[in-house]
């Protein structure tokens, strides 16, 4: 499960959590259209899916919940919160702490360098309810950064203290691997766990990655795999 896209991405669960309530961000490029990317944002905030045409009108005619999505301020999450109300559910932004500890669902699209998205979440009151929301168990996702956070730091921003909710740390390619940095293009996955949203990502099939920072997987972290890349070296791409 690599984290480190500084692009949009799809949202994968949680390997170690409940697959069918916990969620977090892959580093695959959010490339494609909002009606492309339907089956995988259907199956993150619903049970139900939308498999005909009456169901999909009954949809769009009323609200299926409420998402909250955590904007720190930075960057345009437009695209995430179009996305959401596309589907057919209410977007609450996040005003306050206590915003993220009512959450039935959370997005959170991070976007900008791992300390100063730590430092503005610290700053904000945001950090702490924000790590006992995931670990609860509760419905989440993790955008690019939004995901690295998850880890316990990151090279990017040596001495900064992630969420420390997955072992381990985010790193940068290292040159002695003789690859293009930033990794940028369409590689395939593997995937390492079942799960209901990779029905729709084969392992032959291939997803566009853009990003400088990788996790690798480990002992510690493994039961968080979902799929991996192979980029010089098992790199973790969604979990």
């Amino acid at each position: 499960m690599t984290i480190l896209s500084k692009s949009t991405n799809i949202f994968t669960p949680l390997g170690q959590k409940n697959a069918d309530s916990t969620w977090m961000s892959s580093s695959w490029s959010w490339s494609k259209t909002v009606s492309q990317r339907q089956p995988f944002m259907k199956s993150i905030f619903s049970r139900s899916s939308c498999r005909n045409k009456k169901k999909c009108q009954i949809f769009a005619g009323q609200s299926r919940g409420e998402v909250t999505l955590l904007d720190y301020g930075v960057g345009n999450v437009r695209s995430v919160r179009n996305a959401i109300k596309h589907l057919g559910f209410t977007v609450r932004e996040v005003e306050n702490p206590s915003d993220i500890t009512r959450a039935d669902r959370l997005v959170f699209p991070g976007v900008g360098s791992f300390g100063a998205a730590m430092d503005i979440l610290k700053s904000k009151g945001y950090a702490e309810p924000l790590k006992e929301y995931i670990l609860e168990d509760k419905p989440f996702m993790g955008i690019c950064l939004g995901m690295q956070l998850l880890f316990e730091g990151s090279e990017e921003s040596e001495g900064v203290e992630g969420l420390g909710v997955i072992p381990g740390g985010v790193t940068a390619f290292s040159p002695s691997l003789g690859l293009p940095v930033p990794h940028m293009g369409w590689s395939g996955l593997r995937q390492c766990q079942p799960s209901a949203l990779l029905n729709h990502v084969q392992d032959s099939q291939r997803v566009y990655f853009v990003h400088s920072y990788r996790a690798l997987e480990t002992a510690a972290n493994k039961d968080w795999t979902l799929s991996t890349t192979d980029y010089g070296g098992g790199v973790m791409s969604s979990g």
